[in-house]
């Protein structure tokens, strides 16, 4: 049942793609922009909501918002390594790009059950952002095996997290095996 209802909901949410970025520039139309932030004043807000030394911390964030302090991607992931300590796991979503996969429509109209696309954890590039790609270019970084919705993270829970993303019968992007469960298993903020 709960396939079924995941399949009805992305098969919604993509469909109604067009609708939903329309929207999303209609609300969008003549506002100023969002602040800027250093990676001091994030890692200030991360302790503030009670993020702290050797937690396992998912990050979602484009780094857009994180130019407040001239810093480059690897610099903000360092300072945020800093701030866990030795202890702390830092994971972000490093979603494969597939440079050739069809859109998400042509996806959902034409029959893909042939389609083979090359996934290789040290080279796809993540269309997640500047900061999964960059930490998946750092010394100690481990990407997920899975092609679909992995995880790149540094710190001593990132190998237990990704070695055993492909096991069982049916290795999901966020089923039991994942680095997304792992994460929740672990309660990572």
């Amino acid at each position: 049942i709960l396939f079924h209802l995941e399949v009805i909901i992305r098969n919604t949410y993509w469909r109604l793609t067009p609708v939903v970025k329309w929207v999303n520039r209609q609300k969008s139309a003549g506002k100023t922009p969002s602040p800027r932030i250093s990676s001091r004043e994030l890692i200030a807000h991360l302790d503030s909501l009670g993020v702290k030394t050797g937690d396992l911390l998912i990050m979602h964030s484009a780094f857009s918002a994180l130019k407040g302090g001239n810093e480059t991607p690897e610099e903000v992931i360092r300072q945020l390594m800093r701030f866990l300590g030795p202890e702390g796991t830092l994971a972000l979503p490093s979603i494969p790009y597939y440079k050739d996969a069809p859109d998400i429509i042509q996806t959902m109209k034409a029959d893909v059950s042939d389609l083979v696309l090359d996934y290789d954890p040290l080279t796809t590039p993540a269309w997640t952002g500047a900061l999964p790609n960059a930490l998946c270019r750092m010394q100690g970084a481990i990407r997920s095996l899975h092609p679909l919705n992995s995880m790149v993270a540094m710190g001593p829970l990132a190998e237990p997290m990704m070695d055993s993303n492909l096991s069982g019968d049916l290795p999901l992007p966020c089923g039991r095996q994942s680095s997304w469960y792992f994460c929740y298993r672990q309660n990572a903020k």
